[in-house]
C-alpha cells in the first residue's frame, strides 16, 4: 500500500508509457487528468509517497471563428432596424454620422449614399456602452 503525502491511502498506482508524449497515470483505476508532473518517492524502510503537479492552465482549445456577411444598410435603414428591435432605442442618425466622422465604424460610400454594416454598429455600441451615472463628489467641510 502506498501513502500520498497527507495520509491518503491508495491501493494501486499504474503508469503506462505509450510514447514520449503519451504517459497515462492511474491511481486506483482512476486516470489522472491535467498532470504536469508525477513523482514517486521510494526510500528503503519508509512508506512510499507520490506527488502530483497539476497543470495550472488547460491547453488552449481551438476557437471556431464564424464569419458573418456584412449587413449593409443606409444610416436611415440602420435606425429603422434598431427601432424595430427596440422601440425605445436612443440611437439616432446623428450618433451614427458622428461615429463615421470619428472613424469609429467603417463606411462604404455608394455615390451620395453612405452604407454601414449593421452588425459592426451593434458590436461597437455593445463594447463601448457609456454609463450615464454621475460621479458623486464629496467636499471636505471644515469643522
Amino acid at each position: 500500500m502506498i501513502n500520498q503525502k497527507g495520509g491518503v491511502s491508495v491501493k494501486r498506482i499504474s503508469i503506462d508509457i505509450l510514447s514520449v508524449d503519451d504517459v497515462r497515470i492511474y491511481i486506483d483505476d482512476e486516470k489522472l487528468e491535467d498532470v504536469d508532473g508525477f513523482f514517486l518517492k521510494i526510500s528503503p524502510g519508509k512508506v512510499p509517497e507520490y506527488f502530483i503537479n497539476r497543470k495550472m492552465i488547460k491547453e488552449k482549445e481551438e476557437l471556431k471563428i464564424i464569419e458573418t456577411q456584412p449587413k449593409w444598410r443606409t444610416i436611415r435603414g440602420v435606425i429603422e432596424t434598431l427601432k424595430a428591435e427596440d422601440t425605445n432605442t436612443a440611437i439616432t442618425e446623428a450618433l451614427i454620422r458622428d461615429l463615421i466622422r470619428k472613424e469609429k465604424i467603417g463606411v462604404y460610400k455608394n455615390g451620395v449614399k453612405a452604407m454601414v454594416d449593421l452588425e459592426e454598429i451593434k458590436r461597437y455600441l455593445s463594447k463601448n456602452a457609456i454609463s450615464n451615472k454621475k460621479e458623486t463628489k464629496i467636499k471636505a467641510v471644515p469643522v
